[in-house]
C-alpha cells in the first residue's frame, strides 16, 4: 500500500513502452478526521493462487489527486 506523495508529468515516453496486461481497479473514498482520500486497488490475473486480493494500493490526498488531474489532462488534452 502506499499513500503517494508526489506526482511528476514527465510527458511522452521516448522508449518503446507497451500496455501491461488488463486488471481490474476498484476506487474507494474513504475519511480520516476532516482529510478525504482516494483509494485505487488494483487485483491481478483470475488464475493468482489467492482471488480478489489487491496487488496494488495506491492512495491519493486532496494535493495528489489535483496533480494527477492535471497529469491526466496533459496526456489527455481532449478533457476538458
Amino acid at each position: 500500500m502506499a499513500l503517494i506523495e508526489k506526482i511528476k508529468y514527465e510527458g511522452v515516453k521516448s522508449t518503446g513502452g507497451t500496455p501491461h496486461d488488463k486488471t481490474r481497479c476498484k476506487a474507494f473514498k474513504f475519511d480520516v478526521g476532516r482529510r478525504t482520500y482516494l483509494q485505487l486497488n488494483t487485483y491481478g490475473s483470475p488464475d493468482r493462487q489467492r482471488k480478489n486480493q489487491a496487488s496494488q494500493v495506491l492512495q491519493f490526498d486532496l494535493a495528489r489527486a489535483r496533480e494527477m488531474v492535471k497529469a491526466i489532462r496533459d496526456a489527455f488534452p481532449q478533457i476538458k
